[in-house]
């Protein structure tokens, strides 16, 4: 819920336990108006938002487009792009669920999952990464080959118990633009494949979902979706030992995310 750069220290708006700054606060980006401009001809949709200096605690004008690019080999292409009026810190993601066998279809947890990742960073009882990044080999969170995602999700680990399931941020092996992960659902053969070029990818398994009403009457409830999160570390700000996350005035602020989608059957 707080940093300090530049010399000054920020206090940021809290809303998670009552100490911590979770999806940027309580009015997110995902909960604004975005100006829009439609690419038919290249099959892409640009969103635009200016998030103001001093935004729920954070320095700088912030000047944000997204765009989001679908092409012929179903690929969803996610490009960042932005500019801040004064130094601050920025790490921008997409929080899309998916179920793989459908929708309506129930858990997730039988999807077969793989992560390109050596190391993540563990957590304390906030979630807030205790600065380190561990090895996943002989914990729970190793997903370097593929497996079911409940395979390992009763183990007897800590660090399931503090995030109530799988809730991590993976250290992604390689750099550049390169794949992180990809799952398959088991029933409908249906996969998924991701693309980044961000050190990061924070895999959540639906732990907290609990009554949410979808299309056609559906309801979901824990484990019936899972996120892939690229990103940047949480905490990184406050870990310098992290990549950083720190954006200059008036440098340009540019990543890409891409999901492909495919089907094995």
């Amino acid at each position: 819920g707080e940093f300090s750069l530049g010399g000054k220290k920020y206090n940021l708006s809290l809303n998670d336990s009552g100490v911590n700054n979770l999806h940027s606060g309580p009015e997110g980006y995902e909960f604004r108006m975005w100006s829009t401009a439609i690419d038919r001809e290249n099959g892409s949709v640009t969103f635009s938002l200016v998030s103001p200096d001093g935004d729920q605690g954070f320095p700088g004008q912030f000047r944000i487009n997204v765009t989001y690019s679908l092409s012929e080999d179903d690929r969803v292409t996610i490009h960042y792009e932005g500019t801040a009026s004064e130094d601050t810190v920025v790490n921008m993601t997409n929080h899309s669920y998916f179920n793989l066998n459908g929708e309506g279809s129930g858990s997730v947890l039988g999807h077969s999952l793989r992560i390109m990742a050596r190391g993540y960073t563990p957590v304390n009882r906030n979630s807030i990464p205790l600065g380190t990044v561990e090895p996943v080999a002989g914990t729970p969170l190793d997903f370097r080959k593929p497996k079911a995602i409940g395979q390992d999700l009763e183990a007897d680990n800590e660090q399931l118990r503090f995030t109530g399931g799988f809730d991590h941020n993976f250290a992604l092996d390689g750099d550049g633009f390169r794949k992180a992960a990809e799952a398959a659902g088991e029933r409908s053969g249906i996969t998924l494949a991701v693309y980044t070029d961000q050190p990061g990818i924070q895999m959540y398994a639906g732990n907290y979902l609990s009554v949410e009403n979808g299309k056609k009457g559906h309801v979901y409830g824990s484990h019936h979706g899972f996120a892939l999160e690229t990103q940047h570390f949480p905490d990184s700000v406050n870990n310098p030992q992290f990549p950083s996350v720190i954006l200059r005035a008036g440098e340009l602020y540019s990543t890409t995310t891409c999901y492909q989608f495919g089907v094995t059957h």
